[in-house]
């Protein structure tokens, strides 16, 4: 209870040295190893538990916890099922099964249980959140909308929860959120610092939302000070390595790996800046019949890294055989996500790291780069707290020099790729004239023209980035210049982009 889960957990292995046979001592050396992140460990005295008393749906529970935790999510669906069975209405279960369930992908089923959480203990606000940004991955904003309100509503001193809910609609003049938010910054410093920087994110979309761009800027700052501070980031190796790549894959290397990969036509991989279109571009291509989009996935860097041991300098040695292994690694966990499609797009901006090695890899696969005008693309990143990754994105002048870097790669990529393997689309023209850009992408991926495409926010697909529910509007043209609405306060990356 006091959070010393080491000293806790060796007197649990006290009490099991005095008794083995004690399914409660097994179950808290369990928990005890969860808390210190020794999940394999815990599974084992979960699994000894559970033989011990096999209708403990707690154990049980525990057990899935711990599975999930090691990215075990099958089997952790099937230790909650067996809780949830022995114990029906155990809100925790329910919560946790969502939680893999949606892991998995599998989600219309994660939104059920998420339901059975709430319906099994009604003031459960983070089942109320997790519930709300599955609901938003699926496009189901309204839904998604009343699920946030809920949230905040049971617990409002959340900061995350009041940005998940700042993130799916509009402030308007009045709104009862904002009085809220600011009750909450009276407070900030209370806070633990990763809710200090979710509070100033939430309080600059408000601000922003309402025109009073100065304050927003303010908060922005803030909360990107406050992320800068808490991220490892090193910058000089971050752009030297980039730099590397450009200098492994000359002409040469392109011109002597040719053909040597793994033939498939199916991948369609979309690249570029994070904020600069890759969602919207993705959500056009997926609109099309015969298009899976598989979103961002990790599968090409995963691939390459078991594969290479050192990107990109261990290129250069690679046998001719190992490129055909790394684009067949690749397939194996792509293909099965969408058997029957004839295209499936892999969304994640920062392969363009690895076109060449793509290229290489799969040299009948397409790659679509979009572009976007740098201050708009910067300004994005800045004014969004990302998941995950990006870490050059919470200061204006590391990240000037992280777009100036990926913009000098990618006109190397443009010279040493072979013609017609990368289509290279601007967002702005996507806005200006969607039908024929959508009619570009459909056709660089060698499929027949599908109106669908057109009303793309219409497609039911999870989209899980940042851009979630940007992608379920028609095309606005609100979102080009809006660095303009900052420009006084944007010298830091000016400077950096050159400009």
């Amino acid at each position: 209870a006091l959070g010393r889960h080491e000293a806790a957990g060796a007197q649990y292995a006290r009490a099991l040295a005095l008794d083995a046979a004690s399914a409660d001592f097994q179950v808290n050396r369990g928990k005890a190893l969860h808390q210190l992140g020794r999940d394999e460990e815990a599974v084992a005295h979960y699994e000894r538990a559970i033989a011990l008393a096999p209708r403990d749906a707690g154990a049980l529970n525990d057990l899935g916890n711990a599975l999930q935790s090691l990215g075990r999510h099958g089997e952790a669906v099937a230790r909650y099922e067996q809780a949830l069975a022995l114990q029906p209405g155990f809100a925790a279960a329910h919560g946790n099964l969502a939680n893999s369930l949606h892991a998995l992908e599998r989600h219309d089923e994660a939104i059920a249980q998420y339901e059975a959480a709430m319906a099994a203990k009604p003031g459960n606000a983070v089942a109320a959140s997790n519930l709300g940004t599955a609901l938003r991955e699926m496009g189901r904003l309204a839904a998604a909308r009343r699920a946030f309100e809920r949230a905040v509503a049971l617990a409002p001193e959340r900061a995350g929860f009041h940005l998940n809910l700042a993130e799916v609609k509009r402030f308007a003049a009045g709104d009862p959120q904002l009085p809220a938010l600011e009750t909450l910054a009276l407070r900030a410093d209370a806070l633990p610092p990763e809710e200090q920087v979710e509070l100033h994110f939430a309080l600059a979309k408000a601000r922003a939302d309402l025109g009073e761009h100065m304050r927003a800027f303010r908060h922005l700052h803030h909360a990107n000070a406050l992320k800068r501070r808490a991220i490892a980031y090193d910058e000089a190796a971050t752009l030297g390595r980039i730099e590397r790549i450009r200098t492994v894959f000359a002409p040469a290397l392109m011109r002597a790996k040719a053909g040597l990969g793994e033939p498939s036509s199916v991948p369609v991989f979309i690249i570029g800046m994070p904020r600069s279109g890759t969602s919207l571009v993705e959500q056009i291509a997926a609109s099309h019949p015969e298009i899976h989009g598989a979103g961002e996935l990790t599968d090409f860097p995963g691939a390459s890294s078991a594969v290479l041991a050192d990107f990109p300098d261990g290129v250069a040695a690679l046998a001719d055989d190992a490129l055909r292994g790394l684009g067949a690694r690749y397939l194996a966990g792509l293909l099965p996500r969408a058997p029957a499609a004839r295209r499936i797009t892999d969304k994640l901006p920062a392969n363009f790291r690895f076109a060449g090695l793509i290229h290489l890899a799969l040299p009948e696969a397409r790659i679509i780069h979009v572009r976007r005008d740098p201050a708009d693309t910067c300004w994005s990143c800045f004014a969004t707290l990302f998941t995950a990754g990006q870490p050059f994105a919470y200061d204006l002048g590391e990240l000037g020099r992280y777009w100036r870097a990926y913009e000098a790669l990618m006109a190397h990529w443009r010279a040493v790729l072979p013609e017609g393997v990368m289509l290279e689309i601007r967002y702005e023209d996507v806005v200006a004239d969607l039908e024929r850009e959508a009619r570009r992408i459909i056709a660089f991926c060698g499929l027949a023209w599908d109106a669908s495409c057109l009303a793309f926010h219409a497609t039911e697909r999870p989209v899980r980035t940042a851009s979630a529910a940007e992608v379920r509007q028609p095309i606005y043209r609100s979102s080009i210049g809006r660095w303009r609405n900052y420009e006084g306060e944007l010298g830091p990356l000016f400077a950096a982009l050159g400009r």
